[in-house]
């Protein structure tokens, strides 16, 4: 079972009708407490790469950081503080898990 699959999410493109442009979208059908993991449906190749980087250097013992910082995250509450991620202050998924998935998401967007 995939870490998408654990948690309930499905990625997909949506297509825009006008240009039929394809958006990547990650989403989740049940409301639980684990929605707020559709917010790496905001997460661009570049910002999901960063973030697998820091969180393999969190995860193997070394020095990384806490609060990623871009333009995207200035908007997002994201601390990583070992061994789990905290987003939204209130939300918490380990590590290793979210690391997982955001792999899964990279190469759904490289797909």
């Amino acid at each position: 079972m995939t870490k998408r699959e654990q948690y309930g999410l499905t990625f997909s493109h949506w297509v825009s009708p006008g240009n039929g442009q394809r958006t990547p979208m990650c989403r989740k059908d049940v409301i639980d407490d684990f929605s707020f993991l559709q917010v790496i449906n905001y997460f661009s190749i570049n910002e999901t790469k960063f973030l697998i980087e820091e969180l393999e250097k969190a995860i193997n013992g070394e020095q990384y950081d806490n609060y990623p910082s871009s333009q995207l995250f200035d908007d997002l509450w994201m601390e990583l503080h070992h061994p789990n991620v905290h987003i939204y202050e209130t939300d918490v998924i380990p590590m290793t898990d979210f690391k997982e998935l955001l792999e899964e998401w990279l190469c759904f967007l490289q797909s």
